[in-house]
């Protein structure tokens, strides 16, 4: 003979949304892939601020400061993930291009 056992939990409203009410209040925690670290570095270094950068990102003044500090270690990353073989090409934004376009040739026929 088998003894079955049946377990019920009542769960109250209550109880549900205060559950619900931390899970909105708490901090979801901020990732910044490597590019976006590099990213950070590189408008550091044409002089932005570490609390513009921050903005920009969305996370504080205080972990643009990190990456800022571990700059030598974030772009040897990048340099190790990226084979020796790679070409690295110039990228050149869109809207760049499209200003130099509307205006004048890209480039001379001669």
């Amino acid at each position: 003979m088998e003894l079955i056992v049946a377990v019920v939990f009542e769960s109250s409203v209550e109880g549900d949304v205060h559950a619900e009410e931390e899970l909105e209040n708490k901090q979801k925690r901020k990732v910044m892939s490597l590019l976006e670290k590099v990213e950070v570095l590189d408008k550091l270094d044409r002089g932005m601020r570490n609390s513009t950068v921050g903005l920009r990102y969305d996370v504080n003044k205080s972990i643009i400061h990190f990456i800022e500090k571990n700059e030598d270690k974030f772009r040897g990353n990048v340099k190790a993930s990226v084979p020796s073989s790679t070409k690295i090409s110039c990228v050149i934004p869109l809207d760049h291009l499209l200003g130099k376009w509307e205006g004048r040739p890209l480039c001379m026929a001669g």
